[in-house]
Order: structure tokens, then sequence, then C-alpha cells
């Protein structure tokens, strides 16, 4: 995608659920990856999403207070942090 998305559906469950979203319009996707979520996905689970996607839909793997090393396990190009991430951490991952 050339273009910051501009809908994002978050709390995608299902290739089912994916492609509901694609079919609603959105340019993106949340792949919720907190164990306390009732969104909770696991990283093959969203593996397997991913590769059924259209190129044109963007993957975003949302985490909370995530190990960096294992966040970087995940095969997108963007991520969500929702919880006390430090700069140290926001530094690994773009690196």
């Amino acid at each position: 995608m050339n273009r910051t998305p501009l809908i994002k559906i978050c709390g995608i469950g299902s290739l089912e659920d994916a492609i509901a979203a694609k079919n609603a319009g959105a340019d993106a996707i949340g792949l919720v990856h907190y164990p306390k979520s009732p969104r909770h996905l696991d990283l093959d689970a969203s593996t397997d999403i991913i590769k059924h996607l259209p190129t044109h839909i963007e993957p975003i793997g949302v985490f909370v207070d995530h190990d960096p090393k294992k966040i970087s396990m995940f095969t997108t190009r963007w991520v969500q942090l929702h919880g006390n991430e430090t700069s140290e951490d926001v530094a690994q991952l773009r690196a």
C-alpha cells in the first residue's frame, strides 16, 4: 500500500472476518496479539490470514507489552503498540 491506511477494522479473528472487512472497504485490518483480549490471535493464525489477504489490505499487528523480539517475528510493516513500551523498545522495533 502506497498510502497511510484510511480505514482500519480491528479485532479480526478469522479469514472470514478479514474478507468481510475488505468487502466493507477497509484499507487495513488489526490483528490483536494480546492474550487477555477476547480477540487474541496467535502469530500462526495471523500469518494464515495475512497469506490470504489481497495485497491492497494492510495487516497491522496490535500488541500490548509484548517482547520486541517477538513483535519483530510478525510479518507486517506496521504494528500498533498499546502498553507500556519504552522508547528503547520502539527503537529496537525500528531497527
